[in-house]
């Protein structure tokens, strides 16, 4: 990972968008690096004017099916983003240009109506278009990355959301050039289960960050997919939100 990776993300949400799709991992070090003092001028990222700015956040803590862990900070980290977002100094957005879908409130139906009842119809061609996901996430049976609704029920893998399908629909139907997708994602055991390493392997796409990617979204993650992001319980946060929020306010936009 580059050393300004965060930072920069953090003046893309505070100004303007990176020009081109890729996939980052942000293992907790290299946040931590991300957000040292830099040595001299860090070069300038290129310019490229947004029309508007648009954030759905999704942050799933507990669920109705009991096989699926509940993950302790994750409607908090989709709570702060979502603020930070809002906050007129910092993320800039204006308040009714950020949806957050929370706790038990983030379900299958409320998800998928965020996305086509809200986001589809706001966001243009020229605007910008950052989606925060905080849930847990396990392997369809083509190894597909499905993410856990609050109302997920692992028998029925149709209850969740497909996150390469969905993040694909949204960059066809909006044709925004600049969507951010950050993940912030928890495997359902904490590690990549010995039934999703074998979906996997079999599986006919390789699903990871890159392939995400392909969706014509530029991915981050707080690991690589399929693997846990990193919790902090002194910070009541995943560190991947804490030092996301931190960069932007050590920013303090441009």
């Amino acid at each position: 990972m580059k050393k300004s990776t965060l930072q920069i993300l953090a003046l893309m949400l505070a100004l303007t968008p990176i020009a081109s799709s890729q996939a980052v991992a942000t293992p907790v070090d290299g946040i931590r690096k991300a957000l040292q003092p830099l040595t001299g001028k860090p070069a300038e990222p290129e310019t490229v004017e947004v029309r508007d700015k648009w954030a759905l956040l999704i942050g799933c803590n507990r669920f109705t099916d009991q096989h699926i862990p509940a993950m302790r900070f994750a409607s908090k980290n989709a709570a702060d983003i979502a603020r930070t977002f809002k906050d007129p100094d910092l993320g800039r957005f204006a308040l009714d240009h950020v949806l957050l879908i929370n706790g038990p409130d983030a379900t299958n139906t409320a998800i998928k109506q965020g996305i086509d009842g809200w986001l589809l119809k706001k966001a243009l061609p020229a605007d910008l278009v950052i989606i925060y996901v905080s849930s847990r996430l396990f392997a369809g049976a083509d190894g597909s990355a499905l993410i856990c609704a609050s109302d997920t029920c692992l028998e029925q893998p149709e209850t969740a959301i497909n996150l390469y399908e969905t993040l694909r629909t949204i960059k066809q139907r909006t044709q925004a050039e600049h969507i951010i997708c950050m993940i912030d994602t928890q495997p359902l055991s904490g590690e990549t289960s010995d039934a999703d390493k074998a979906k996997l392997t079999k599986g006919e796409k390789p699903h990871d960050l890159q392939w995400l990617a392909k969706s014509g979204v530029t991915i981050f993650g707080a690991n690589q997919l399929f693997k846990p992001s990193f919790d902090d319980q002194s910070l009541l946060q995943s560190r991947f939100a804490h030092y996301l929020v931190e960069g932007m306010n050590q920013s303090g936009g441009p």
